[in-house]
């Protein structure tokens, strides 16, 4: 476990948050409500971090610009240079329609 959090990079529009706890998904067919994405995210990979801290950042991150769920969509091992594996992690951050 490393004692610093990831940065998380996110690209598209900022709400008010309007949910307590942001719905989380792996892919949009299992989305059940329409809804519109918002922006897309993904964290930096200079050190190693935990799949779970990952989430978890990324999720907090969703709600902070107002969104209401989350989609996983890319998860991927780098090698660079030798110097062990780098998880990166790239998702939707998506709004309902109401």
């Amino acid at each position: 476990m490393f004692s610093s959090k990831p940065d998380i990079f996110y690209l598209g529009e900022t709400y008010a948050a309007t949910v307590s706890s942001v719905e989380v998904y792996y892919d949009e067919m299992d989305v059940p409500n329409q809804f519109r994405v918002i922006g897309r995210m993904t964290h930096d990979i200079i050190l190693r971090y935990e799949e779970e801290e990952l989430k978890s950042s990324m999720i907090a991150k969703a709600k902070e610009v107002g969104g209401d769920g989350i989609i996983f969509t890319d998860v991927e091992v780098k090698r660079p240079n030798d110097s062990g594996d780098k998880l990166v992690v790239k998702a939707k951050v998506i709004r309902f329609l109401k």
